[in-house]
């Protein structure tokens, strides 16, 4: 007779939890992830067992971390399990490298230097990525039709454009129809090369001030100059010029004589 009781009630325990599950799925459907996970931790409280449902689990991650990283645990997990005939080295090696060729190479290289410290072996096979010099604007513009100096062959392609009209007046369709694309990638280009051509100027003066101060012996003045000057056109780190005024407002003429004199 007990357990009847304890079969009901821990029936009515189990529906009670699946009711909480239904309305944390809504909860989740409406981006409403915090109330989302509370109903959940009710549902698992009312009843322990639920939380062996795969379907709980999966809501509870997407509630609490959010699909973005949820789907990379996923994807991280399938990497690993997917496929046991290969090494885990050799997946990340894959697709470290298929990566690459995509274009994403910060995140390509990342996850073949993990590849690397799993299994040194596979730097040696690191393939080479040819970067493409496509300009890409060229999406936007249509091949020019040839025109032939032969008057044969003019009277032929006036007959097909009076017959056909739309083939022949469709290359210039789609050129109107991809100008504003032209225009604005057009316009980009002007906006990237005037803005650092500006932080170069910008760090330019910025070092001859530098320079001033180093002559009036304001070293710590000089220092501060230097830095936003290698922030705003970071390409100015390899000058070799910049590193020596650098290096002297820090040590100072005297210790650096002395470090010379020991040197020789």
């Amino acid at each position: 007779m007990k357990g009847l009781v304890n079969y009901f009630r821990y029936k009515r325990y189990r529906e009670k939890s699946y009711d909480y599950f239904i309305k944390a799925g809504d909860r989740y459907y409406f981006h409403k992830n915090f109330k989302a996970v509370m109903y959940l931790m009710l549902a698992f409280f009312i009843y322990p067992l639920s939380i062996t449902k795969r379907s709980r689990l999966n809501l509870l991650a997407y509630s609490a971390l959010g699909d973005k990283y949820t789907d990379k645990i996923k994807f991280a997990y399938h990497l690993y399990k997917d496929n046991p005939e290969y090494t885990l080295a050799h997946k990340l090696d894959y697709y470290g490298n298929e990566l690459r060729q995509e274009g994403q190479s910060f995140k390509g290289n990342s996850i073949l230097m993990m590849a690397y410290i799993l299994n040194p072996s596979y730097i040696s096979k690191r393939k080479k990525i040819t970067k493409s010099n496509i300009v890409f604007v060229s999406n936007f513009e249509i091949p020019k039709r040839k025109i032939s100096k032969n008057p044969l062959q003019i009277l032929k392609d006036t007959g097909k454009a009076l017959t056909n009209p739309g083939k022949y007046t469709y290359g210039f369709r789609e050129k109107l129809s991809n100008f504003p694309g032209i225009i604005k990638y057009r316009m980009e280009l002007a906006y990237y090369y005037f803005r650092y051509r500006k932080f170069k100027a910008q760090s330019k003066d910025l070092y001859s001030r530098a320079q001033d101060s180093f002559n009036n012996n304001r070293r710590f003045n000089t220092v501060r100059l230097l830095i936003p000057s290698f922030i705003l056109y970071p390409l100015s780190l390899f000058n070799r010029n910049k590193w020596s005024l650098m290096i002297n407002s820090i040590i100072g003429n005297t210790l650096m004589g002395k470090l010379r004199g020991k040197g020789n």
